[in-house]
């Protein structure tokens, strides 16, 4: 029932996530931060079963942590995306892990990057994208909207009428949607719509 919504423009991302935390048809927290940090001005959302999105997270964060530590230097967010496709890959084969995954991020040698991938290790870059059963509903949306020198007010009124769109069609009531926006060096947190 997670819905994600991101978009990226000329210098910057915007990421946004529902606050709330289902388990079938019950509601357990209503104001659970999904945006994970993975390295500077890198951010992912992992929506999938709770265990497999923990175990997952953890993995790719110490992974990084120790690539950094070994070799002095920072990984960028191409190889992050391509390592993460990698391990679910790898995972699907062992055990799958029932996962989705969207990449965020800015850095040296990219524009700021926007990935998406799947369960079965798909990994596709992207301009906008939405993740969930709520992004039947918006993806019309995006793509009318969108332009490929969007700026941020422009991109924070489409991510506004995109949870309007949710709010008002979509069968389960998400309360809060968490937006940051991420910049080459600093991220901002843009507030709970």
């Amino acid at each position: 029932m997670e819905s994600v919504i991101s978009i990226i423009g000329k210098n910057f991302g915007i990421i946004a996530v529902d606050t709330c935390y289902f388990k079938s048809i019950l509601s357990i927290k209503k104001d659970l931060n999904k945006i994970i940090e993975i390295g500077p001005n890198i951010y992912t959302v992992v929506s999938g079963f709770p265990g497999d999105v923990a175990q997952f997270t953890d993995l790719i964060q110490k992974s990084i942590q120790l690539h950094t530590l070994e070799n002095g230097s920072i990984v960028d967010i191409n190889s992050i995306a391509n390592f993460m496709r990698s391990e679910l890959s790898f995972c699907l084969r062992k055990g799958p892990l029932k996962i989705n995954l969207i990449l965020v991020g800015f850095d040296i040698k990219y524009d700021p990057s926007l990935y998406l991938i799947d369960y079965l290790g798909n990994l596709q870059k992207m301009n906008f994208c939405a993740q969930g059963y709520s992004s039947l509903l918006i993806y019309s949306l995006l793509e009318k909207y969108f332009e490929e020198k969007i700026n941020v007010d422009q991109a924070i009124q489409i991510i506004t009428k995109c949870i309007s769109t949710i709010r008002s069609r979509f069968l389960v009531h998400q309360n809060g949607f968490l937006v940051k926006a991420i910049y080459k060096k600093s991220t901002k947190l843009i507030g709970i719509f």
